[in-house]
């Protein structure tokens, strides 16, 4: 058996007529993304001194994921 791939028996049945076809189908767990953090700061200069600076965290993306293909969002809550 592979891992992580486990193949069920199923019975699907039609309720109106009562038919039904019994099958396979194979189930597929993916392993937990393992992302990569950052080895250096990620470091951002407030230009005018006013406390504030724009950054764009999606940059990190690449490097985060290193070569892997899923997908990385950014919220500024907890909630969001």
């Amino acid at each position: 058996t592979t891992i992580y791939v486990q193949t069920l028996g199923i019975r699907i049945t039609n309720n109106a007529t009562g038919c039904y076809v019994i099958s396979t189908m194979d189930i597929r767990v993916e392993p937990l993304p393992e992302p990569i953090p950052p080895t250096t700061p990620y470091i951002i200069c407030d230009d005018n001194q006013d406390g504030f600076a724009d950054f764009d965290l999606s940059t990190l993306i690449t490097d985060i994921l290193g070569g892997e293909n899923y997908i990385i969002t950014f919220h500024e809550t907890e909630d969001n």
